[in-house]
C-alpha cells in the first residue's frame, strides 16, 4: 500500500508509474538479511558480484518487466545461495512469465496470495 501512496512512507523510486500491482513473490528466505541482500542485488545487478558472475560477467543495468524477469531467473538459477528460493506468480494473465524450463519447473507456482 505504501507503493501506491495509500500509506505514508515507502520508497522514493515507487512514486512514479502508480498504481503498482504485485505480479510475483519470491519466498523462502532464511532471514530478513538474506531477503534484503536479494532485493539489493535485483535492484543493482550491475554492482552485484554474485549476479554479474551468474550472468556471464555482464555489467549492464536492466530495465523493464521482461528484463527483470529474466534477471530473476538468472539470480534464482545461477547464484548458489538463492537456488532454494521459490516464486509464486500472482497474476499470470496480466504478465505471463516466459516459456522457459525454469518457469515451468517445481519452484514456480501460480495463484493468489493467501
Amino acid at each position: 500500500r505504501q507503493h501506491n501512496g495509500e500509506l505514508a512512507g515507502g520508497a522514493r523510486r515507487t512514486r512514479r508509474k502508480r498504481p503498482w500491482a504485485m505480479t510475483a513473490l519470491v519466498d523462502g528466505f532464511a532471514s530478513q538479511v538474506e531477503a534484503l541482500q536479494f532485493e539489493w542485488a535485483w535492484q543493482h545487478p550491475e554492482r552485484s558480484l554474485a549476479v554479474r558472475d551468474a550472468d556471464g560477467g555482464r555489467r549492464r543495468a536492466r530495465a523493464g518487466w521482461k528484463s527483470r524477469v529474466a534477471l530473476l531467473e538468472t539470480m534464482l538459477g545461477g547464484v548458489d545461495k538463492w537456488r532454494h528460493l521459490a516464486v509464486r506468480v500472482v497474476d499470470a494473465a496480466a504478465t505471463p512469465p516466459p516459456s522457459t524450463d525454469f518457469w515451468r519447473g517445481p519452484r514456480v507456482s501460480a495463484g493468489p496470495l493467501e
